[in-house]
């Protein structure tokens, strides 16, 4: 069984291994909200419906939050409640499944993926689509202030009640790891350790192996969660881009992944971007202070053309000014097939993103929002392979981002010889294959022994 989160840098990761599972002759059911259903059924998988992480419904509210609104409780302190919410419906259907679940691969910011290990004394195995726990530690004031937000309590109070289980114990909101193994989708040079004195004190029996990326074939993985059918299906303009190719112009790719064109689009960032800055930003007031940069930056080099994902919101070029003609504007990009093609990725740093720009050892210039983002952005600028705006609204600028960008089109520079470096070391680490292997074979009778002792 697959539990994961409700986003498309999480769900892409894991259907390489789903596909893989599939010609193995396993079978899989994977737990994810309904947007997420027709990619999921694409696998082979048999799917069902999981409430998002993010919604706290009224009756939980009322339950959880008495006296309080929702808002009291938000992402990602609001998992904990919502996992408590739906444990009973969830373990009844999958205790009524056939043939009977042997295995559950969660995402570690569910805790109902480590309950349900538990309490079916089945084998665990979470799956870090980013670069390590190191990468999502935040300051220890702020994952204690979610961790004891009254309605992560009052749910934790209640899973460890009527299953026996403290989910901190050896975990922190959003960090739900497995005692027994956990992939890293990334590989050895990237890994992240934990590093907040919070993780090194409840991770530090937690057994972390880095088994490679995992990169899915466009036709098996979602572009964006909220694009419409008909901006699924809108196709690039590839005569428009070859033809730049042949006359010997540099083709740029900007993205700012699906995050900030989704969820975060009218909503302010908050204490999820203290660490470089940008809490005041809208995810529409980033994307679009990103785009104006480039803009300005690349509106007269002729030798340039860019092609940039604005996302599928209505709005995401209100008050803009007219784009240069160099560049080509799309509201969803068929990622994998665009870098083959490209120079130069100018991307938010997420981690798929920039392990499948490094898989055509493409260099990168890196401008994060919040999250992962800044610290993969300073890993990859040590590494050589990239340039870092870490504090983008103290440090991008056209004149920047055009004089790093230039810098990469140079022959032979030591930004596309870094890439190819982390490429080939990349290719090296394994992948699905791998990732599947350490999942069901390694030690695998040993952890069902012990249950079977359990």
């Amino acid at each position: 069984m697959f539990v994961m989160m409700p986003s498309t840098g999480h769900v892409n990761p894991s259907l390489p291994i789903v596909a893989e599972l599939a010609s193995r002759g396993v079978k899989v059911t994977y737990y994810v909200h309904e947007q997420f259903r027709k990619v999921v059924e694409a696998t082979g998988a048999n799917w069902r419906h999981m409430q998002r992480p993010h919604d706290l419904t009224d009756e939980q509210a009322t339950k959880y939050l008495p006296g309080l609104e929702k808002t009291a409780c938000l992402f990602p302190a609001s998992a904990v409640p919502v996992a408590a919410a739906i444990l009973p419906s969830l373990l009844s259907d999958m205790e009524n499944l056939h043939p009977r679940p042997s295995l559950i691969l969660y995402d570690p910011f569910l805790p109902q993926g480590l309950v349900v290990g538990r309490h079916l004394h089945i084998p665990s195995v979470s799956l870090l689509t980013y670069t390590g726990p190191g990468v999502v530690s935040c300051r220890e004031s702020e994952s204690l202030q979610w961790e004891t937000n009254p309605a992560v309590q009052s749910a934790a109070q209640e899973i460890e009640q009527v299953y026996g289980i403290n989910i901190f114990e050896h975990g922190i909101v959003g960090e739900f790891y497995s005692m027994e193994r956990n992939t890293v989708a990334t590989f050895e040079r990237l890994f992240a350790p934990p590093s907040s004195r919070l993780q090194v004190e409840r991770l530090s029996n937690v057994p972390f192996r880095c088994v490679g990326p995992m990169i899915a074939s466009e036709e098996a993985r979602i572009s964006h969660a909220w694009a419409s059918a008909e901006q699924l299906d809108k196709k690039l303009p590839w005569k428009t881009i070859d033809e730049a190719r042949q006359l010997s112009k540099h083709v740029i790719y900007l993205s700012m992944g699906s995050v900030a064109t989704s969820s975060f689009w009218g909503r302010k960032f908050g204490p999820t971007a203290d660490s470089n800055g940008l809490q005041a930003f809208s995810g529409k007031e980033f994307v679009q202070f990103v785009l104006n940069s480039a803009f300005e930056a690349f509106r007269h080099e002729e030798d340039i053309l860019v092609v940039a994902a604005i996302g599928p919101q209505v709005d995401a070029l209100d008050g803009l000014p007219p784009a240069p003609d160099n560049f080509v504007l799309q509201e969803v990009v068929p990622q994998l097939q665009l870098l083959q093609k490209c120079d130069v990725f100018i991307t938010h740093g997420g981690a798929n993103s920039f392990h499948e720009a490094l898989s055509f050892a493409l260099p990168l210039v890196v401008v994060p929002m919040f999250g992962d983002q800044p610290l993969n952005a300073d890993a990859l600028a040590d590494t050589g392979a990239a340039v870092s705006f870490k504090f983008p609204n103290e440090t991008l600028s056209a004149p920047a981002l055009r004089s790093a960008v230039r810098q990469m089109l140079e022959p032979e520079n030591s930004f596309r010889l870094a890439a190819r470096d982390l490429s080939q070391q990349m290719a090296r680490s394994g992948g699905v294959a791998r990732a599947v292997d350490y999942i069901v074979l390694d030690d695998a009778a040993d952890v069902h022994a012990k249950f079977a002792r359990a």
